[in-house]
């Protein structure tokens, strides 16, 4: 099986566009690591995971209304300055919580001695959804909650253009499930994590070869898709019409699944 993990709207080549043709809904999902995803994170950016619990801190904006407090966008910021002073403002409340914190390659990372049992959905997957909903609960995650309360009451009186941190991945590294592709292409510091873990093959751009083992191309980062359509899509057109692969997972939002299978794709 070929995984591809795409942007919500991709801008595609006429290949990847044949492709998207033939697909179908499924209510299948690619094999994802949620649990320890952000522990997979720091394996992956030289961090020492050891057997701490991790979570990954996503800069988010919300809005709130009348009934809800909703969650309208992520925030990656490449700009180094505005990093640091997020950094600054984050460190001493996340130190007081007991949790140490990491920033690289634009991840903020925190860790703690003792586990929590909160995991936390991927922020893409709650955009536009009520923040409530995905907040940890119960008595035993009260100070994860008083955590994100004091970084918010911090963050909205700061100069900085967000006003929320989302927590997601939480876990072990040995939280994390085994890495089902023997072969992945990410730009993602988790799924990076999870390759190298497992002693999976971490490829590169140059790397995209169709040989029907399987694998995960997440390709979110690419932008746009059309210069790889000779390059991945086309071979991936020809890989199912002669049977080398006989299925493809594309993933095409966090909440949209669709399916090609050789046997149907070439009637």
């Amino acid at each position: 099986m070929i995984a591809l993990k795409l942007g919500a709207q991709p801008e595609a080549g006429p290949a990847l566009a044949a492709l998207l043709k033939r697909a179908q809904p499924c209510a299948d999902v690619l094999p994802w690591p949620q649990a320890g995803a952000a522990a997979l994170a720091a394996l992956a950016l030289k961090l020492d995971p050891g057997t701490r619990y991790w979570l990954k801190l996503t800069p988010v904006l919300m809005r709130a209304d009348m009934h809800s407090l909703r969650l309208l966008a992520c925030r990656q910021d490449a700009d180094q300055s505005r990093s640091d002073a997020l950094f600054a403002l984050l460190k001493p409340l996340v130190e007081d919580a007991g949790f140490a914190l990491y920033a690289q390659n634009n991840t903020l990372l925190a860790a703690h001695p003792t586990p929590f049992d909160f995991v936390g959905a991927d922020p893409e997957s709650a955009l536009g959804a009520d923040v409530h909903d995905f907040l940890p609960k119960g008595r035993e995650l009260k100070a994860l909650r008083a955590l994100q309360t004091s970084i918010e009451i911090a963050l909205n009186a700061s100069k900085l253009d967000v006003n929320g941190v989302w927590l997601s991945g939480g876990g072990r590294l040995s939280d994390a499930g085994l890495c089902p592709y023997e072969r992945v292409l990410s730009a993602d510091p988790a799924l990076r994590g999870w390759a190298l873990r497992d002693g999976k093959t971490e490829l590169s751009i140059d790397q995209l070869i169709i040989d029907g083992r399987p694998a995960l191309f997440d390709l979110r980062a690419i932008h746009p898709l059309s210069p790889i359509d000779a390059a991945l899509f086309q071979p991936l057109r020809q890989a199912l019409r002669w049977f080398r692969v006989r299925r493809v997972l594309i993933a095409t939002g966090w909440d949209e699944t669709v399916s090609i299978n050789s046997l149907q794709a070439w009637r």
